[in-house]
């Protein structure tokens, strides 16, 4: 999905729960909670370095980032805006936001010492290759 999708997604599970299973357990509404706070600052205050920047410009060829993770992650709630705010200017990169919990599963190939570790960053070049 694209960065917008998912922000409406998020978005829609803080504002309708009851629509989401999994945020009926009280512990994971929080967490999402707190998280689209997180998130919002970040979009919000975060600039990236000069360095950074330049190193994201100098991207010329298209690439495919696709990025894994779920709302409720703690990590991904600093993450997942930090790495949009870098690329979304170079249309070199398109960013594809997967969520770690729904099909395809796109997680069970990318696997952190056997744990569904995320957020995980995936990035391809115009062929598909790593």
């Amino acid at each position: 999905m694209t960065f917008e999708n998912y922000i409406r997604h998020f978005e829609e599970i803080v504002n309708h729960p009851e629509k989401f299973p999994l945020y009926q357990d009280e512990n994971y509404y929080n967490y999402v909670k707190l998280n689209w706070s997180r998130t919002n600052r970040w979009l919000k205050k975060f600039v990236p370095s000069d360095e950074v920047k330049q190193a994201i410009a100098d991207i010329k060829e298209p690439q495919q980032w696709i990025l894994i993770t779920e709302p409720w992650c703690g990590d991904a709630a600093h993450s997942v805006p930090q790495i949009y705010n870098m690329v979304k200017d170079n249309a070199n990169i398109a960013l594809d936001i997967q969520l770690r919990d729904e099909e395809p599963f796109l997680i069970n190939s990318y696997l952190t010492n056997g744990g569904k570790s995320i957020p995980k960053l995936v990035i391809r070049n115009s062929k598909g290759e790593y």
